[in-house]
């Protein structure tokens, strides 16, 4: 240890020193009478000198000695780019480790090495800054430094949006960079912007995503009127624009940004618009990419489905929603997918009908997120029978699985397309025969869960631990009835529920999409596909049951899984295929 006697005299020689060694480094030392290594708290400038003083303590970007160690500490938010510029150049330095932020600093990177006297301080400090100081002018060339407290100056060169013919309502798909091309406005019908964190910070990691790949994200449908002037207002969709809006801001977009020349009046709106900025500039200090190329990713891989009228049509366009929406309720996939095939269809008054059609499936029972007959139906069993079709793994939490599935199929313009069958797997045609599609197979579900083996399934297996088993059982089970309606269907469910009970088996614990997979190598989808009746399904799908809950050897859930079964079969009554039945009566000892 070095005893430096009292603090002043330490303190002015070692500026003295200090200005020797380095003539142009300015300094703050904060610390108590003592040793030199427990109390001593230096900060020195470097070739950032933006804000440095020497008579307190610095934000900025500076060095700083604590306590034996010597980091490089970058303390203000704005600085972010420069902060991953320097991590980007420096992270193959093994003298040198970037560690986690904290107490707001964005960027802190450390000397691995302690330092023990002042002597060493010099030496290390030195070594510190040539490699630090030339990078720090480097990025101060190369990186832009945020500076988005200012007011919105740029001038805005508006385009006009024309259609491609006179209709009352059209659809585009546009990305966010080409939406911020026209002149949009906020009308002075449209509730306050409103969002709050949980809202925002949903909306951010739902794009956050794409900082470092180049994909396209849906963001699903905004409704734009074209009004005599020219502008464009939003009807749907102000709550997202406005968030979008102000993180292009904030990771200081170069395009134009039309909705900052809008004035919000009401006390609401004003505290909900600084709310965001404040949520969204924490958020982004914590992205670890270049802010300006993020911003571009953003503004040019986010894409809507955009819907404009003309002519004053307000009344066509909530016929393409439900009432639900105009409350506030974000547009769900079955929104998304109704826009889509509605402008397929050329007559309004067809249009109108459908979409009422439409909205009366949707909000049955308790709506498609309640699970109703359309989203269990599309968005469940169709979903999956059309994937396994084609031996498709998939991702059944996917965003817009139900929009992407069922959106219309590419054609060749010179060919129409033939053909009224409806089978589950159809290719997908835009407009009536999606519509007519969905009222099909919706009705249908409606039926097979009139049936009594629908209503077992779901009775005795089709509870806690075992609920995922039976979801699949019923998609599979389902695809046997669309095929052949009730003939042998208790048959039909006992090879589903066999080929599903073999995975059970030896899987005390199975997750969701490892039951799916197993569905799918199962074949199960293609077998009823290429049975020409029930007869070529029940004698391959039985050849492929190879286990028996009657050989478990611990009573634990797979047990309890085969006993769920076992009451099942004994409540149907209906078996008249002779071997099936006696295998039933056999495997479940009824």
């Amino acid at each position: 240890m070095i005893d430096i006697g009292y603090w002043d005299e330490w303190k002015a020689g070692f500026n003295e020193r200090l200005k020797t060694k380095f003539p142009d480094v300015d300094c703050y030392v904060s610390a108590s009478k003592g040793q030199w290594k427990a109390y001593r708290f230096i900060q020195f400038s470097s070739s950032w000198k933006d804000g440095f003083i020497t008579g307190r303590a610095n934000g900025g970007i500076h060095y700083e000695y604590i306590a034996g160690e010597l980091y490089l500490h970058i303390e203000d938010s704005k600085l972010k780019n420069i902060a991953d510029f320097l991590r980007r150049k420096t992270r193959n330095y093994e003298q040198y480790v970037w560690e986690h932020n904290w107490c707001g600093i964005v960027g802190h990177c450390k000397k691995r090495i302690r330092v023990e006297s002042e002597e060493q301080l010099f030496r290390e400090l030195e070594e510190m800054m040539s490699l630090f100081n030339p990078l720090l002018i480097q990025a101060m060339e190369e990186c832009r430094i945020d500076r988005n407290n200012a007011p919105y100056t740029k001038e805005c060169s508006f385009q006009e949006l024309e259609s491609d013919g006179d209709e009352d309502v059209f659809c585009r798909p546009m990305n966010l960079a080409e939406l911020m091309l026209y002149n949009l406005t906020i009308p002075d019908y449209q509730r306050d912007y409103c969002w709050e964190n949980e809202q925002i910070v949903s909306l951010f990691k739902a794009i956050e995503e794409i900082a470092d790949i180049k994909a396209v994200y849906h963001l699903g449908t905004i409704i734009l009127h074209k009004s005599d002037e020219g502008n464009l207002n939003i009807i749907d969709g102000q709550q997202r624009l406005v968030t979008l809006t102000l993180l292009l801001r904030e990771l200081g977009y170069d395009g134009q940004l039309p909705l900052l020349k809008q004035e919000f009046i009401s006390e609401n709106a004003i505290n909900h618009v600084a709310n965001t900025k404040y949520v969204l500039s924490n958020l982004t200090s914590r992205l670890h990419v270049d802010k300006g190329a993020f911003a571009n990713n953003l503004a040019e891989h986010l894409t809507f489905s955009v819907l404009v009228l003309q002519k004053n049509n307000l009344d066509l366009a909530y016929t393409f929603f439900s009432n639900q929406n105009s409350r506030g309720v974000p547009l769900t996939d079955y929104d998304i997918l109704k826009a889509h095939h509605l402008r397929y269809i050329q007559v309004d008054a067809q249009a109108e009908h459908l979409a009422k059609r439409w909205n009366k499936l949707a909000s049955e029972d308790n709506g498609c997120d309640g699970r109703n007959g359309l989203s269990v139906t599309l968005g469940t069993h169709l979903y999956r029978l059309r994937k396994w079709m084609r031996c498709n793994d998939f991702d059944e939490s996917a965003k817009w699985k139900v929009k992407s599935e069922f959106s219309a199929a590419p054609v060749m313009l010179g060919i129409p397309p033939f053909g009224e069958s409806f089978s589950y797997n159809d290719k997908i045609q835009g407009g009536t025969h999606f519509f007519a599609y969905s009222d099909k197979f919706v009705s249908a579900y409606r039926n097979f869960k009139q049936t009594p083996q629908y209503m077992a399934l779901n009775e005795f297996v089709s509870l806690g631990p075992h609920r995922r088993y039976a979801d699949v059982i019923e998609t599979l089970l389902f695809a046997y009835y669309l095929k052949f309606g009730v003939q042998y269907l208790s048959e039909a469910l006992y090879c589903i529920s066999g080929i599903m009970a073999d995975h059970r088996y030896t899987n005390a614990h199975a997750l969701m999409r490892k039951i799916l997979a197993w569905a799918n190598q199962s074949k199960v989808v293609l077998m009823i596909d290429q049975a020409s009746s029930p007869t070529f399904f029940l004698a391959e799908a039985i050849s492929h049951i190879h286990k028996s809950g009657l050989d478990l050897l611990e009573n634990d859930i797979r047990t309890r899984f085969w006993e769920c079964l076992r009451n099942m079969f004994a409540s149907l009554n209906d078996f008249t295929e002779e071997v099936i039945h006696n295998k039933i009566i056999e495997e479940y000892e009824i």
